[in-house]
């Protein structure tokens, strides 16, 4: 996992340019904390993570949601060699753009979320590098569904 070495001025395709609904949006802001927690160890960034969960999803839903999305970067980790390049959650202008590693991790959950295996299929191979994707997909559809956005279109997010 690595930081965008935190380039506020880098051009990018903004969140907002992605039409996300309100869950998939919580769900890379708690997938950044744990990119954080791989990429710098000795801060606890995964807490953060688990409070974002807890906060967007509520406390029935969001510890289950946030073991979901750790599972998606840890199997993606397992098969990729080189790092998943991430922007930084805490940096308002950063966390306001995507990475095209986050993007193509974005689009593999709504491709899931909608039944579109085959798309879904090829964006988890290339995130995957090439290298064996079966859990990593098991954990997006597992995401997806405890999430609660299996089968539903990605709806505008509301500012």
């Amino acid at each position: 996992m690595g930081q965008d070495d935190h380039q506020c001025g880098k051009p990018g395709t903004t969140v907002a340019e992605l039409n996300l609904s309100i869950e998939v949006i919580a769900i890379l802001n708690t997938a950044r904390r744990y990119c954080m927690s791989f990429s710098n160890a000795s801060r606890l960034y995964w807490e953060d993570a688990i409070d974002v969960a807890v906060a967007e999803f509520g406390d029935a839903r969001g510890p289950e949601i946030a073991v979901a999305v750790l599972n998606v970067p840890r199997k993606m980790r397992s098969a990729r060699r080189s790092n998943f390049i991430f922007y930084s959650p805490y940096c308002p202008a950063c966390s306001a753009k995507v990475t095209p590693d986050e993007e193509r991790l974005i689009r593999t959950i709504q491709a899931t979320r909608l039944g579109q295996s085959g798309s879904a299929e090829i964006d988890a191979m290339i995130l995957c590098e090439g290298n064996g994707t079966h859990q990593f997909l098991q954990a997006v559809k597992r995401l997806v569904r405890v999430a609660g956005i299996e089968g539903v279109r990605p709806t505008k997010r509301v500012s």
